[in-house]
């Protein structure tokens, strides 16, 4: 398989949401690093190309999440784009809402999550550009969309609100002075 190198533009959307419609893993441009995304009932497929462990969960990508009934303090960091760990339909899920336009529009396109995790080999830094993400994982996985250099450059935080009071799992982008 040769991974397709796609732009963030109309054509590029629809050539994403193809992929991923169809179970393809498609790396994309987020505002802290690039993520591999695909389906949300088809996550495990990432495990096997990042090498990353089974016991890892992924987080999922969404455009929204006002229409849950969650706490403020919970709301606004997911707005400021942290991943934050709920309780979910009977399991223990992150989500985090991207900054990215194209990252956001794809999402909204699709209408549903991505099951997403940085694009790296397990193990080794986040990537930040396309042609870092291509270098890696080159006939690895469907496409890459070419969104530029990420802003931010560092992964996002991730802050657990299943535990009382909530923790913070790792330091990172979007966390500000959450204490």
């Amino acid at each position: 398989m040769t991974t397709l190198l796609l732009k963030p533009d109309e054509r590029g959307l629809a050539q994403a949401a193809e992929l991923l419609l169809a179970g393809e893993i498609v790396a994309i441009p987020t505002e802290t690093v690039y993520g591999l995304a695909i389906r949300s009932d088809l996550g495990s497929d990432i495990y096997t190309v990042k090498g990353r462990p089974d016991d890892k969960p992924l987080s999922w990508l969404v455009h929204d999440l006002s229409a849950e009934e969650l706490e403020p303090e919970i709301l606004k960091l997911a707005e400021r784009h942290v991943t934050v760990i709920l309780p979910y339909l009977g399991k223990t899920q992150g989500f985090r809402i991207p900054a990215n336009i194209f990252a956001l529009e794809l999402l909204k396109k699709l209408n549903q999550p991505l099951a997403c995790t940085s694009a790296n080999l397990s193990g080794k830094p986040p990537l930040t550009d396309a042609a870092s993400v291509l270098r890696e994982f080159n006939g690895k996985i469907a496409a890459v969309v070419d969104g530029g250099k990420c802003e931010i450059g560092v992964a996002s935080a991730v802050v657990d609100f299943t535990v009382t009071p909530p923790i913070v799992l790792r330091y990172g982008a979007g966390l500000g002075d959450f204490s």
